[in-house]
């Protein structure tokens, strides 16, 4: 894990060599054949749902530190995928992990289940692997913005209040 902490460390300090180590990275796209998710080589997420792309290659997750310093680009180390079965049925886990400056990793895992195509199930977890305490003041997670549509786009936000 510090070897992790050491090379994010290492990018924050040469800006040059970062750029040559994102464009070099792997990234992951991650589908059920309905929706696809995908992440570039520092964990920026893009959504589409057969051939239409829904939103941007955008930061969907980011933490924020206090001091409201907001550190939402992680350089992608590795994945896996393993095929799960549970009380919802068949399907896949992929698991990524990425690595920030000042020793944060965060671990993004995706299921889709089979019974339930175009149904994405995220969790995502920030750990300090550095050796400065850091204080966390907040997060966000699946945060996309969806593209225009000729035809516009309609959403209900249901919700309730005390009146």
């Amino acid at each position: 894990m510090q070897l992790s902490s050491g090379v994010a460390t290492l990018l924050a300090a040469t800006p040059s060599v970062a750029r040559v180590a994102v464009k070099n990275a792997p990234s992951a796209r991650l589908t059920d054949g309905v929706l696809t998710i995908e992440f570039d080589a520092g964990l920026h997420s893009q959504i589409s749902r057969g051939t239409t792309v829904l939103t941007a290659m955008e930061p969907g997750e980011a933490i924020r530190l206090d001091g409201q310093r907001v550190v939402d680009r992680f350089l992608l180390i590795d994945q896996t995928r393993e095929t799960v079965a549970g009380p919802h049925g068949a399907g896949h886990v992929h698991r990524l992990r990425g690595t920030a400056a000042g020793g944060i990793e965060k671990r993004v895992s995706v299921t889709f289940l089979d019974r339930y195509p175009g149904l994405a199930l995220l969790n995502v977890q920030y750990r300090n692997v550095g050796a400065t305490p850091l204080a966390v003041a907040g997060w966000q997670t699946a945060t996309h913005d969806l593209l225009p549509h000729p035809d516009g786009a309609w959403s209900f936000s249901g919700a309730s209040y005390p009146d």
